[in-house]
């Protein structure tokens, strides 16, 4: 029986260390419209000490967390449902729409949309890369006592290539649900103070996208 309070909801939220507002602002959010809500930081220093990371930093990561959010099942004991988000999320209403897609027979929920970078560089200047099932994986319903998820041990997190872990090589296609199949453009902009709805940077310029999940699990980075 899949529960329906908002209390079991446990949600994981990427911490990087050179964001920390952006993380208060999504954990604010969070509780905000979700008050019996269980968030947790993915902190690296604290996966690092519990021994559950040990990867080498990635030049190529764009956060700290481009590869601990594979590690929700394992920090879950692989009990019940538990959902990952990008720290650059903005919610707006609950989240309990999201156990109406908590199919016991799928390992994980993400938000199925098909998403083209225009811009050749991202959030500092990086390099954007294309790929297919581009940003799925920042927001992940996981349904961590599936079978599938066993696959995710810290072994494979650790030693796995980006490609096999973001584009859900670890996961069977038929195993991989979505939330609404169509997502809606939200509030664009960055992470630092809200005003009038937008997130703007104290010098105005926008340094990462924000995300708006809409009715419970309508987002879109």
């Amino acid at each position: 029986m899949i529960p329906k309070s908002r209390s079991n909801l446990r949600i994981f939220v990427g911490y990087d260390s050179r964001e920390d507002i952006a993380y208060q602002v999504c954990k604010a959010s969070i509780l905000e419209h979700n008050p019996g809500a269980e968030v947790y930081p993915l902190r690296l220093d604290d996966l690092r000490e519990r021994g559950l990371y040990w990867r080498p930093t990635d030049p190529l990561s764009a956060t700290e967390f481009s590869f601990s959010r594979f590690l929700v099942p394992t920090l879950t004991d692989h009990k019940g449902w538990a959902l990952f988000m990008d720290c650059d999320f903005l919610v707006r209403h609950s989240l309990d729409g999201l156990w109406d897609y908590a199919d016991p027979e799928k390992a994980v929920c993400v938000v199925k949309h098909e998403y083209e970078p225009t811009s050749l560089r991202k959030m500092d200047g990086q390099a954007q890369r294309r790929y297919p099932r581009k940003n799925w994986s920042s927001f992940m319903f996981f349904n961590t006592g599936h079978y599938l998820c066993y696959n995710l041990t810290p072994e494979i997190v650790n030693g796995e290539s980006g490609m096999y872990l973001h584009r859900f090589m670890w996961a069977n296609d038929n195993a991989i649900t979505t939330s609404p199949p169509k997502s809606s453009t939200a509030n664009r902009g960055c992470t630092c103070t809200v005003s009038c709805g937008r997130m703007t940077t104290p010098s105005g310029n926008c340094r990462r996208p924000i995300t708006t999940l809409r009715g419970g699990t309508r987002g879109r980075r």
